[in-house]
This record gives structure tokens, C-alpha cells and sequence, in this order.
């Protein structure tokens, strides 16, 4: 009982710091925020609660698995004089190089027009039930296969997008995880949690952005439909497929590259700053921030033992990425409660940080220089409601352990 009532309470909290940010408390959308939490709650119960949702949950695991067994085809031909030892997991070899074949197939996907399918009928499916709008559903659905790259895929309607849209699409960019690393996630954390932060992580975004930035979203009507959006080139504007599948190949190696040394830097500058803080002060930096992060960690429902620990997890995340997140949530959980290691699981699998709002802005600017503009005076309301959007999909997460 204690339990439920601190998720409770954590329910209310978030909510409640959404709606003291909204630019218009009038035109929230009560009706369908409440629906989306029962939808949350529900979803939540049966992938977690239930056998069938259970196997299925195992099941997508489990080909993600069976794609890092085939990933691993390649890494032994490549670097096969390498000897790795029995049960070690090396970063490069098991987590970052399969992300080059998962990327390979998500272009052999949208080549085949399988992609934009399943994207438009789940993102008329969603509008359904969110009344989030056609485009807003369109990209949310697109957001959590392709994350920030997906506002590549509206760019030509970017430019006429109201300011209260353009927040609503980079929000669920943010709030996403790209499904080339899904592979790579379930190499470290347990994939079931995984997938579940996935699909709550779509409805947290839409629900907080719902209190945050409330509007009608005929007020600001496109020409375009979800069959507009996702319509793919004719067969004549196709490049070769072998040319597609070659530059997706590419494309996933600059991913890994860029994420090696992305994660190489953070945690390298994180493991410096800790030793001169143990030197100066006789605590580490990440002790510090755990302190810091504490009470936030608590407000969400972790439980007490467990909340300086989290807190450090979900300041790494904040100020560094996901993956520096996983590693240091890898590193402590041994001590951890099942429900805090739960709970941080589904928190850290998002974008929601500091580098991405970098990489939002290029990407907007790289569209229309116009929108950078905009979207540069919401970028800190942006990050924290999208931290808010992964704090409501860790305090659901919460309720089942």
C-alpha cells in the first residue's frame, strides 16, 4: 500500500509541476491525459503482469538478441584474431557494432515501404486515442524508431509549423530512443524493461506536452495527411538498392563512432572530475549530484535505501547521455531494490539531455534557420518537461515492482 500511494503521490507531483508550467492552464486537455495514464497503467500491467504480455515482451527480446548473435557474425570475421574473454561484455565489440547491421535494416524497411506502413497506421491509431493531431501522431510514431531523425522525415512542413508544434515534435524526438540502439540497450539492461520504456515514453511526452503546451491542434491545420507524410518516393526517385544499403551501412558506423566517442569523452571527464572532488572534498562528483538528485528520485517513488544511488543515475543522464546513464546504473545495480533498478531502466532510455537539444537545433537549423530561432527560446523548457516525461514513465514502471 505504501508502495502505490508514494507512486500515487508521484503521479500528482509530475503532474502538478506540468501544469504550473503551462502557457495555458484553460485549454488543457483533461479528458485525454487521463485516458493516456489508464492507457499507461494498463499496457504497463499486461507487458509486465501478465503471460501473454510476458511472451510477448520476451519475444521482441529475444529477436534482438538473435540480431546481435547475427551482429556477431561480422565483428568475429572483422576482428576474429581478437580473443574476448568468456562472459565479458566489451562496449565496442557486443553493443556499439551491431547498431551498423539494426541501421541496415531500418533502411531496408523504409526502401520497401514496410516503415511508412506500419508508421501511418500507428500514428492514425494514436491520434485516435490522443486527439494529439494527425501530425503530432505521425511523429511521435516515428520518433521512437528513428528519434531526433525523424523530424527529417516532416522537414518539409517544419517551416509552417506554429511554435506550439514545433515544441510538440522535437518534445517527442526527445522523450524517443532510436530503435538502431534498442540492440544495444538490451545488451545491458533487461530487454523487457526496455521495450516497455519505449512504448510508455510515446504517451509520457504526449501527456506532458498535453499540460505543458496545451492547443488545439486544427488551430494551426497543414495541408498535409499521415498519408501525405508518409508517402515514399516513386520507384523512379528510388536509388539503387544496393546504393541505400550501402550508405545505411555507412551511416551506422558513423552512429557507432559517434557514440564511442561521445560516451568516451563523458565518462572519461566524469571518472577525472571524480578523482579531483575525492582529492579535494573526500566525495566524488557523482556522490554529489546523487545528493542533489536525491529528493527527485524519492519524489518518483524510489525507494529510500536506493535514492542517492538513482539520483546519480539520473544526473548522469541529464548531463551526459543514456548510455553514460546505463553504465553507471550497470555499475550499481548489485545494490539496488528491483523496483529502483526497474524504474531507472525505463527512466534513462530516452534523449532527454543537454547534448540533444544541440543536436535539435542543428537539426531544426539545418531546415529552416526561422525555427532554430524559435525553438531556441524553449530549449530548457523543453529538457525539463522531457525529463518530466521520463520521471511519469519511471513512476508507472514503479507501480508493478
Amino acid at each position: 500500500m505504501i508502495s502505490i500511494a508514494r507512486g500515487l503521490i508521484a503521479l500528482a507531483v509530475i503532474l502538478l509541476v506540468g501544469i504550473a508550467m503551462s502557457s495555458d492552464r484553460k485549454k488543457i486537455d483533461y479528458k485525454h491525459i487521463l485516458f493516456m495514464l489508464v492507457i499507461q497503467v494498463i499496457l504497463t500491467f499486461f507487458l509486465l503482469g501478465t503471460s501473454v504480455g510476458i511472451s510477448i515482451i520476451t519475444g521482441v527480446s529475444g529477436f534482438f538478441g538473435w540480431l546481435l548473435e547475427q551482429a556477431g557474425a561480422g565483428t568475429d570475421f572483422v576482428f576474429g584474431g581478437i580473443v574476448l574473454e568468456e562472459g565479458v561484455t566489451v562496449f565496442f565489440f557486443h553493443v556499439l557494432l551491431p547498431i551498423i547491421l539494426i541501421n541496415a535494416l531500418i533502411g531496408i524497411l523504409n526502401y520497401t515501404n514496410i516503415l511508412p506502413f506500419i508508421t501511418k497506421w500507428l500514428g492514425r491509431g494514436l491520434n485516435k486515442i490522443t486527439g494529439a493531431g494527425e501530425l503530432e501522431s505521425f511523429n511521435a510514431i516515428s520518433s521512437s524508431i528513428l528519434a531526433n531523425n525523424a523530424l527529417l522525415t516532416i522537414k518539409d512542413v517544419i517551416p509552417r509549423l506554429s511554435r506550439k508544434q514545433l515544441f510538440t515534435v522535437c518534445l517527442s524526438a526527445t522523450s524517443a530512443a532510436a530503435a538502431t540502439s534498442f540492440g544495444a540497450y538490451m545488451e545491458l539492461i533487461e530487454g523487457n524493461l526496455v521495450v516497455v520504456a519505449v512504448i510508455l515514453n510515446i504517451f509520457s511526452a504526449l501527456i506532458l506536452n498535453k499540460i505543458v503546451n496545451p492547443y488545439d491542434p486544427d488551430e494551426s491545420s497543414l495541408e498535409e495527411s499521415i498519408d501525405d507524410l508518409s508517402e515514399e518516393d516513386s520507384p523512379k526517385d528510388k536509388e539503387p538498392f544496393f546504393s541505400m544499403l550501402s550508405d545505411h551501412l555507412q551511416e551506422g558506423f558513423q552512429i557507432v563512432v559517434s557514440v564511442m566517442v561521445i560516451v568516451f569523452g563523458f565518462i572519461s571527464l566524469l571518472a577525472m572530475l571524480d578523482s579531483i572532488f575525492e582529492l579535494a572534498l573526500n566525495i566524488s562528483f557523482t556522490e554529489i549530484l546523487g545528493y542533489i538528485f536525491a529528493p527527485i528520485a524519492y519524489i518518483i517513488g524510489v525507494p529510500s535505501a536506493d535514492i542517492v544511488d538513482a539520483g546519480s543515475v539520473m544526473a548522469t543522464k541529464l548531463i551526459t547521455n543514456e548510455f553514460a546513464a546505463i553504465g553507471s546504473l550497470v555499475e550499481v545495480e548489485a545494490t539496488l531494490t528491483a523496483k529502483t533498478y526497474a524504474m531507472l531502466s525505463t527512466y534513462v532510455i530516452s534523449f532527454a539531455n543537454f547534448g540533444t537539444m544541440g543536436i535539435l537545433t542543428g537539426i531544426v537549423g539545418g531546415i529552416d534557420q526561422k525555427q532554430k530561432n524559435v525553438l531556441s527560446k524553449d530549449l530548457i523548457k523543453l529538457l525539463t518537461v522531457a525529463t518530466l516525461a521520463s520521471m511519469l514513465t519511471a513512476a508507472v514502471t514503479g507501480f508493478f515492482y
